[in-house]
């Protein structure tokens, strides 16, 4: 991104700030953002300036690999409050067979190392950003169980572990494969909620749970009855290219048929209108689910290629599973009987 279009996009934000909460949410991703590590610490100081100028904050956080960064650079994001999302695929072995680095290098040590130094370095800091985990359960994944022992040993209560998603990409082995991951990946889920409800009670799974962060939300809004909305591209969230130009979700970034204008003109309501109606679309599908209290809802924009409707019908049998599976695990934890009936 060359300067000029960063100073205009850093304008944009600021603009966008809550009028009562006077903060906004800035997320780096669609690809790895430290491969220009000086050019990011550019803009991200920009964009705080622009907003404090306007009197209040931007949140910036960066979703990475975590192999560029190094002790220097980890204190300079610290000192600048940007939280970080380490992908992370769990143990050395199972993370190391399907993420090395252009040379083919294995990549654990260095993003596991760097995650636990940031991990170090924020621990006392007032206002601490986030140092999370982004987990991919695929082919390559061992057992559900094990994966989830490794990043609770590692003092992470709350693991943000998905399935891996089929891709326009893959071939027929592929499917093949990420089909039986995802099978998997239901199994070893109910195996693990199952254990969850015995172990934990309705009175204090909020602070005694451990594992999985979508079972552990599925279960709160079902304690609470606050459903999940589905994601809003375009209305609660926008996506910039480097160029400038605007998309309604990082995932259609670089798609032609997805550009809804640009950070100089705004947006072009010509080309917004028929996907904000694609998505009214996808928001009546799910609006009709019985389920849908304690489903997690799928992405709009999974498949770029299809429309928001289109993929939620695709991703609904799946989330249904996970979701049913939530449900009788709650009843369960609700009343630790309801097993033995069964």
């Amino acid at each position: 991104m060359d300067l000029r279009t960063a100073a205009q996009l850093a304008d944009r934000i600021a603009e966008t700030l809550d009028p009562e909460q006077r903060e906004t949410r800035v997320s780096f991703g669609g690809g790895e953002t430290f491969l220009n590590f000086d050019r990011f610490i550019e803009l991200a100081d920009l964009i705080r300036k622009r907003c404090q100028k306007r009197g209040g904050h931007a949140r910036l956080s960066v979703t990475t690999n975590g192999v560029l960064l190094d002790e220097a650079r980890l204190r300079k994001l610290a000192r600048r409050r940007i939280g970080l999302a380490f992908s992370i695929d769990g143990p050395e072995k199972i993370h190391d067979t399907a993420r090395r680095d252009i040379t083919g290098r294995k990549t654990f040590r260095r993003a596991f190392g760097n995650w636990s130094r940031y991990r170090a370095i924020i621990r006392n800091l007032p206002d601490a950003p986030v140092c999370n985990i982004n987990c991919v359960f695929g082919p390559h994944s061992g057992s559900f169980g094990e994966l989830m022992k490794f990043w609770i040993d590692q003092g992470v209560p709350l693991i943000e572990v998905v399935a891996v998603n089929h891709s326009q990409f893959e071939t027929a082995e592929h499917r093949r494969a990420t089909v039986r991951a995802r099978a998997r990946y239901v199994q070893g889920l109910g195996e693990w909620a199952r254990e969850q409800a015995r172990h934990c009670s309705a009175s204090d799974f909020l602070s005694r749970y451990r594992g999985p962060l979508i079972l552990y939300t599925a279960w709160r809004r079902l304690f609470t009855g606050q459903e999940k909305m589905l994601c809003t591209p375009g209305r609660g969230m926008l996506a910039v290219g480097h160029d400038g130009v605007l998309y309604p979700c990082e995932a259609y970034i670089g798609l032609d048929q997805r550009q809804i204008g640009d950070i100089f003109s705004g947006i072009d309501h010509k080309r917004f209108a028929p996907y904000v109606a694609e998505c009214v679309k996808a928001e009546a599908f799910c609006a009709a689910c019985d389920r849908r209290e304690a489903c997690e809802k799928p992405c709009l924009a999974l498949m770029t290629q299809a429309s928001p409707r289109q993929n939620v019908r695709r991703a609904c049998p799946f989330a249904k599973r996970v979701t049913d599976l939530s449900r009788k695990t709650f009843e369960i934890l609700m009343n630790p009987t309801a097993e033995d009936v069964r």
